[in-house]
């Protein structure tokens, strides 16, 4: 029975001893969890959501140079249309256009008729969804603007026989 006793009082002994070395332990690793975490850097503390918008669109507008993949004209009241994947109503030739953003405001144009001009560019609201250009003397404002995958859209009223009561609503794709 004596011997039981010392047996049953070592068992003891060591079962207190593990459990409570995993108590430790696991204190242990939730402290170097919130060390591991107060020693990151600003940077990788820095929440993404709370970044500034124009930034991050300017980026992805500047990225490459977009071409025009799909427009919709309600010029003088009649409706036409250009997909560069078929068929082309408008009477211009939008295959040939292309718009090369840079981030300094500044940019490239390749007009329908081929013709390269510069053009300065700026946001004009802060959830980067209103745009303004100024090609070769013409400003232009798109609304709506929206950069999602592979894509820009938007739509902006055009200046044709004297009058802004013309619409052109458009997508972009970026060229790889």
């Amino acid at each position: 029975m004596k011997s039981f006793l010392i047996i049953f009082s070592i068992l003891t002994f060591f079962t207190i001893t593990v459990i409570g070395n995993q108590k430790n332990t696991s204190l242990l690793n939730d402290n170097a969890h919130i060390f591991l975490e107060s020693s990151k850097t600003e940077s990788e503390h820095l929440d993404t959501d709370s970044l500034s918008i124009p930034v991050t669109k300017t980026q992805r507008l500047s990225e490459k140079t977009w071409k025009v993949d799909f427009v919709h004209h309600v010029i003088g009241g009649l409706y036409s249309y250009y997909d560069l994947k078929g068929k082309n109503t408008t009477g211009f030739e939008y295959g040939n256009m292309r718009f090369k953003f840079n981030t300094n405001g500044t940019g490239s144009h390749v007009s329908c008729n081929g013709i390269q001009y510069k053009f300065d560019w700026r946001w004009l609201s802060k959830d980067c969804r209103k745009l303004s250009l100024k090609i070769n003397g013409k400003s232009d404002v798109w609304n709506m603007v929206e950069i999602s995958g592979n894509y820009l859209h938007g739509s902006c009223n055009v200046f044709v026989d004297n009058s802004y009561n013309n619409l052109e609503t458009f997508r972009l794709i970026q060229i790889p």
